[in-house]
């Protein structure tokens, strides 16, 4: 009777001791939450990314090449990693409302869709961006082209990034600056393009 008594007792002493044990392990997980959120809220939540470079061509010929979708392609990082990448097109190209639709197995190409929103000729395109897959995100990426001389221009590719609180404080840095250089490789081919 006396040994039952005290087995009872040691099992209600282990179950409290386990509920003690977990309930500290709840609020050590919460607390963790809780300091990767204020940590995550005192950062940047957006980012400006922008690349440019100086091509040795006029001004109007750059920005009459660079506002075709079937141009993009030919200097675009992301048309390079996949090659077999399903492409559709809408609209009259390099107009406003076109549409250039994609589908890639490339995790980096996805799928998506750009529209071209706005165009202030000579200056700068701004295009509505959309992947659905891996990922959700929208961005607004934009080109500019500025005079430097009748056989000199600079071109300029940018967008803000922006990522909610807690991925901000663990991701914007790298994904921005993977972006930069994917900007700064597509200018690079677009110059080569142009120059040559």
């Amino acid at each position: 009777m006396a040994n039952g008594k005290k087995r009872r007792m040691n099992q209600n002493n282990y179950i409290c001791h386990m509920k003690k044990i977990i309930l500290f392990l709840l609020l050590l997980i919460v607390a963790a939450f809780a300091i990767t959120y204020f940590y995550a809220s005192s950062k940047p939540t957006t980012k400006l990314v922008e690349q440019s470079i100086e091509i040795a061509s006029d001004h109007q010929t750059i920005f009459n090449y660079i506002k075709y979708y079937k141009n993009q392609i030919e200097y675009s990082p992301w048309a390079k990693m996949d090659p077999n990448t399903q492409r559709t097109f809408q609209g009259t190209d390099g107009e406003i409302g076109s549409v250039h639709a994609w589908k890639s197995t490339h995790k980096q190409v996805g799928n998506g869709t750009l529209a071209l929103k706005s165009i202030d000729q000579g200056k700068e395109i701004v295009w509505d961006l959309e992947f659905t897959e891996p990922f959700e995100v929208k961005s607004e990426p934009y080109m500019r082209t500025e005079f430097i001389d009748s056989n000199t221009t600079k071109v300029v590719w940018g967008v803000e990034m922006k990522m909610p609180v807690p991925v901000n404080a663990f991701l914007l840095e790298s994904e921005s600056a993977n972006l930069a250089a994917l900007f700064d490789q597509g200018l690079k081919d677009l110059k080569s393009i142009l120059e040559n």
